[in-house]
């Protein structure tokens, strides 16, 4: 008897289990989820109506992590902070809502969905979903160093800055030389010891 009632209840767990997962398809996705500072996600959280459902009822909900900026949203009725529409889908389709965000800084984010659905009119067997989707952002790489760079040591900047002290005293140099000759030219005139 301890057996059979077991086994029932192990078969209505399995039985609830399953029908819970096939009654609906929802999903959190990102385009990317490993980005460099600044770049943008594109974040979709969708539902789709299995083909042997009637029709469903839909409210999703998208809630982008903290750090992160709001650059556009489809298909969202409002928004600030959570993103959110809602739909009726009928047999066999699907609907979604895209929101794109931008990384203002550094970390490990979590996005989180929520999708609560039901079938036809019959509210009270809602089901409610939770989703999360990890986001790694990091630093930009830095910029490759030129030849240049990598034989002096030397960057870009402070290779022109070094060019144009080198360019001005090689003008004062001339500069001086020219005065020093005609100065030099002056004095031999003067003493009488200039040749033509």
């Amino acid at each position: 008897m301890k057996k059979l009632i077991l086994f029932l209840f192990v078969f209505m767990l399995l039985v609830n289990t399953v029908s819970a997962a096939v009654n609906a398809s929802v999903e959190l996705h990102g385009e990317k989820t490993d980005v460099v500072l600044g770049e943008d996600i594109i974040l979709k959280l969708s539902a789709v109506n299995i083909i042997t459902k009637p029709t469903m009822t839909v409210q999703v909900i998208l809630i982008p992590p903290s750090g992160m900026s709001v650059s556009s949203s489809e298909f969202v009725t409002s928004g600030a902070g959570q993103f959110t529409s809602t739909f009726n889908i009928s047999t066999g389709t699907g609907r979604d809502i895209e929101v794109r965000i931008r990384a203002n800084q550094i970390g490990n984010f979590s996005v989180k969905g929520r999708v609560i659905y039901y079938f036809g009119g019959d509210i009270s067997t809602a089901e409610d979903s939770t989703l999360s989707l990890p986001i790694k952002v990091r630093a930009p790489p830095a910029p490759p160093q030129t030849r240049v760079e990598r034989v002096t040591g030397l960057s870009t900047n402070e290779l022109v800055i070094i060019g144009i002290v080198v360019l001005i005293l090689i003008f004062v140099i001339y500069k001086l030389i020219n005065k020093l000759t005609r100065l030099l030219a002056d004095i031999l005139l003067k003493n009488g010891n200039y040749m033509h």
